[in-house]
């Protein structure tokens, strides 16, 4: 029994540090900028998390940021394609690039907390963050998470939500969540250059 337990701990004590590592943030933020960089400045491609999404030899891009979209403690890359069309955010897992492109109205006013506003209509639109989640057979996908939003409903009437949806509210309430949301700090963005690329991911 004790050769047992002292074969089990020598095997735990050899896991630890590949454990820590995987738990690293600082580590899982190298990863991922290496992995970026191999789309970035390589030209490889990602794999698609939407159905609409151009892959690196077809980018017209204009600038990029890099910050944490999901919330995870690890940051994404978003690329502007031709000013005003749209973005394609980079997403990295286990040393594979992820990306999913989405129009300039769903993704406008880009804060650096990752979150942003969106319009699809002149009285749905509202605040998001994005959300990347498994779409099973080891594919991701990308979603949004609605932290204030503004619906027109099937009568014609608006209604007002927060907390994704949990928490509904009245006009007042959603625009004090837009005034809120125009008080944070712009992100960051950078002409889409190799030598700005290698700055920001450590290259």
């Amino acid at each position: 029994m004790k050769k047992l337990f002292v074969m089990l701990l020598a095997v735990l004590l050899l896991a630890l540090p590949a454990m820590a590592e995987e738990d690293d943030p600082a580590q899982r933020q190298a990863a991922a900028n290496a992995a970026y960089a191999r789309v970035l400045l390589e030209g490889e491609d990602y794999i698609p998390m939407t159905d609409e999404a151009r892959m690196p030899a077809e980018w017209k891009a204009v600038r990029f940021t890099v910050l944490d979209m999901d919330g995870d403690g690890v940051s994404e890359v978003v690329v502007e394609l031709t000013e005003w069309e749209a973005f394609v955010v980079l997403f990295s897992d286990g040393g594979d690039v992820y990306g999913g492109e989405v129009v300039y109205r769903g993704l406008m006013n880009l804060k650096d907390d990752g979150t942003f506003t969106f319009s699809s209509g002149a009285m749905d639109s509202g605040v998001a963050q994005l959300t990347i989640r498994s779409g099973g057979s080891d594919t991701l996908h990308m979603g949004y998470l609605p932290l204030a939003e503004s619906r027109t409903e099937e009568d014609g009437s608006v209604s007002y939500w927060l907390d994704g949806g949990a928490e509904s509210t009245d006009e007042a309430g959603y625009l004090a969540a837009l005034d809120q949301q125009d008080a944070k700090l712009d992100a960051l963005w950078y002409d889409f250059t190799p030598e700005n690329i290698r700055m920001l991911l450590g290259q």
